[in-house]
């Protein structure tokens, strides 16, 4: 591994870590807000048993809303089922997600050539800071924090390293922005 690749692993892993001091506190806190609504529904009414899936209706049969988030839906489903009601379990799936978004903010800044110092500053920044802080506090913001995690990898696939995007990093950057926007 070369000294500049080193540098920006050790700069991406200690944004990360501060992160994860910041945050520490709160991992394991109880359910908030709409958690509860949320985890009874999808607990009776779990995707994969609905007609298509869930694909295509409005989020958690609500016509007033309109809101539309089959993939959200689908992931948030698989780990109530996989969870249960295990607070820990969710918050450290959850938090993991956002290390990730934090590690993708990182390679997108490093593929805009912002520098490993600015790189790491954003990393860091949006970590402590993110846009919407509360699909990191609260489970029931599941769909921004995926979204968040879909869109990054489009963008960080969009800005491949090469003269030309490749087949496969072109096909990874529609897939995950289909994605992001489900």
């Amino acid at each position: 591994m070369s000294r500049r690749r080193l540098q920006a692993v050790v700069a991406a892993i200690s944004a990360t870590t501060l992160v994860t001091l910041a945050y520490l506190p709160i991992i394991g806190q109880g359910f908030q807000s709409e958690d509860y609504l949320l985890l009874r529904w999808l607990g009776e009414h779990a995707p994969w048993t609905e007609e298509f899936g869930g694909f295509a209706q409005p989020w958690l049969g609500i016509t007033a809303v309109g809101f539309y988030r089959p993939v959200a839906t689908w992931v948030f489903a698989a780990e109530r089922a996989l969870f249960g009601a295990s607070i820990l379990s969710y918050d450290l799936v959850h938090y993991a997600v956002h290390l990730l978004n934090c590690l993708l903010v990182f390679g997108v800044a490093r593929r805009m050539a912002v520098g490993r110092r600015g790189s790491t500053v954003a990393a860091l920044a949006f970590g402590l800071f993110p846009l919407a802080p509360d699909a990191v506090l609260f489970l029931a913001s599941f769909a921004t924090l995926f979204g968040t995690l879909f869109f990054l990898l489009a963008l960080w696939l969009f800005l491949e390293e090469r003269p030309v995007l490749s087949k496969t990093a072109a096909i990874g950057a529609c897939a995950a922005s289909a994605a992001a926007l489900g």
